[in-house]
């Protein structure tokens, strides 16, 4: 999408009844540097500025957030500057902006500030602060200059040789290194911490580190030592604006690196003991609330789309979080992340009240959750009916690697935490049906030789003998020590040795579930598509959704080739006119990959 597109964009969205939703989409989906080529375009375009066609549109605390986010972040910052050293930088912004920034974004603002204010940085921190702070200040500026100051390896030499004292005069030199380093770097702070405290035999962290120090200088020290803790405390501070003036909390959120602000809601939280997201809903509505919290989870977007859909009911944010999610893995990653930034359980506070259909959440809670799929084993297990063996096998056959992991977790907690999917296979089944189950499960966080060691004719034969020896788990057996690419192989190996491939083997060779296993192995996909239309057949949403809701975008994309293949149908085509419930099939739509 070009930068003229979008300003054409923005014009006539501006224009539509929408336009508070664009807005939103536009200015959380830009960084700083597309907006500034965007007012530059717009301004071309339409002998107009796109501040004044906002402002004509919006009103509020909306315009007021989006005039502020149209602000060039490097004047931003220069301006936030001087007016924290006009006010003595009690307020720890000068910090903040030199500590967040990278060092190629400092040394714009620099020449910013001299351009503006006639002065320098320096200058201005040496008029307007004293003694320690002023010190430590300048040792923070100077920490950004691209010149080389003290080694790291030269400091430690004079703290090995008992030079150093924890008094803050004798920390200038370490704020100029740790900053100096956390500029390029933030992860460094963590390794030279542990060089720092091994060398002096001090923890960093404790309050016996800044004891004596006056409250601006520890301010500083705990900046360059715990950034998550400074940024929790300057969070706690901004976030008194929202509903005001948003100038400091969207100077913290629109502009701090991810690292930065990541750590700093998780410590925000354990320090004040409150979602940080929580208070910025409760303090703001509409378009207003969505783009203070997308830009305070920009390092996890889909978490608003959530949010919004199972607290205001909202579908299309559901659609968009079933179209993004690329995998199992990330879907349940992304739960614990909502439940952790919400202070909330996604399920209890939210999925049970989407919409009116209870087959759209069912097919929602296989996607976002493990409980689905492990409940759906458990009752399989725990079945006395003859049903037992399908469940059993739809739900392990289906499950890939990383998902059984997840899977197995969430089903010790369901069984008491006395058993393991493999002990409770042991408990429900006996004999080769037993066997077959265990090594199933097994293999599904096993080790497997890579295809280049096995001697795939080897395989072949054995598998041969053993058929022959009536070992009727033979070809489970060999499915469940070998990867895709190596089963594959064998085989090919099979075939050219014996004139008949696997499939066939199986069918010939087996009867009754040790087939429908050994299928299962063999061409996972194609024994979905077999899930997939019994579950159409006979409305079963939980089957269906476990088929579906388990597998990676990838695994679909597969799935769907082997269904097209079979019955002449993409899953698209058939799901939409087979499925009678309009919210499920939109939602099956959206999360199958196009």
């Amino acid at each position: 999408m070009t930068t003229s597109w979008k300003a054409e964009e923005i014009h006539h969205r501006l224009e539509d009844a929408t336009c508070e939703e664009f807005l939103v989409e536009f200015f959380t989906s830009t960084d700083d540097q597309d907006r500034q080529r965007m007012c530059s375009e717009y301004a071309q375009l339409y002998d107009d500025t796109l501040v004044a066609a906002i402002s004509r549109r919006t009103f509020g605390h909306l315009e007021r957030t989006l005039l502020t986010l149209l602000e060039p972040r490097v004047p931003a910052d220069a301006r936030h500057v001087r007016t924290s050293l006009q006010q003595g930088a009690e307020d720890g912004v000068v910090v903040e902006v030199l500590i967040t920034r990278t060092l190629h974004h400092i040394e714009k603002v620099k020449a910013e500030y001299q351009e503006q204010y006639h002065s320098t940085m320096e200058k201005d921190i040496k008029a307007n602060t004293k003694e320690e702070f002023q010190r430590m200040l300048l040792a923070l500026v100077a920490a950004t200059n691209k010149e080389s100051h003290q080694t790291w390896s030269e400091y430690t030499v004079s703290a090995e040789a008992g030079e150093g004292s924890s008094s803050a005069s004798e920390y200038v030199d370490l704020v100029r290194i740790l900053t100096a380093q956390s500029a390029v770097d933030l992860n460094s702070h963590v390794a030279m911490l542990k060089k720092y405290n091994a060398v002096t035999q001090m923890n960093a962290t404790e309050a016996n580190f800044l004891q004596g120090t006056p409250g601006l200088v520890s301010k500083i020290m705990l900046a360059v030592i715990e950034p998550a803790e400074f940024m929790a405390d300057q969070l706690f501070e901004a976030r008194k604006g929202i509903g005001r003036d948003e100038d400091a909390f969207l100077r913290i959120v629109s502009c701090s690196q991810y690292g930065y602000l990541t750590d700093a809601r998780t410590c925000y939280q354990k320090r004040y003991g409150e979602s940080l997201a929580i208070y910025v809903e409760e303090n703001s509505t509409g378009a207003y609330q969505e783009i203070l919290l997308r830009f305070l989870l920009r390092d996890a977007p889909l978490l608003v789309d959530m949010r919004f859909a199972f607290t205001k009911n909202s579908v299309p944010h559901a659609l968009k979080v079933l179209r993004c999610l690329d995998s199992h893995k990330q879907a349940i990653a992304l739960t614990k992340l909502y439940d952790a930034e919400f202070s909330t359980n996604l399920f209890a506070d939210g999925l049970a009240k989407f919409g009116d259909s209870v087959a759209a959440r069912t097919f929602i809670s296989a996607v976002l959750s493990t409980s689905f799929s492990a409940h759906r084993i458990y009752k399989g297990l725990s079945s006395s009916s003859g049903g037992k063996q399908q469940t059993t096998m739809e739900a392990l056959t289906s499950l890939d690697r990383d998902s059984f992991e997840l899977v197995s977790k969430e089903f010790e907690k369901i069984s008491g935490g006395k058993k393991m999917v493999q002990d409770a296979i042991v408990d429900a089944f006996a004999g080769d049906l037993e066997t077959a189950f265990v090594k199933i499960a097994e293999s599904k966080t096993a080790e497997f030789p890579p295809k280049r060691s096995v001697n795939v004719e080897a395989v072949a034969q054995n598998l041969h003998d053993q058929l022959h020896r009536n070992n009727d788990i033979a070809l489970i057996d060999m499915c469940t020590s070998y990867d895709r690419e190596t089963i594959a192989a064998v085989g090919e190996a099979y075939k050219s040795k014996f004139g008949i491939g696997l499939e066939k083997l199986a069918v010939d060779e087996l009867t009754g579930d040790l087939e429908s296993m050994a299928l299962g192995l063999l061409d996972v996909d194609k024994y979905c598509t077999g899930l997939v239309f019994r579950a159409c057949t006979h409305n079963d949403i939980e089957l269906l959704s476990h088929a579906l809701g388990v597998r990676s975008k990838a695994r679909l994309k597969a799935l769907d080739t082997a269904f097209e293949a079979k019955y002449r149908h993409s899953l698209q085509q058939y799901l939409s006119k087979e499925l009678n419930d309009p919210l499920l099939i939109q939602l099956v739509s959206a999360f199958l990959p196009e």
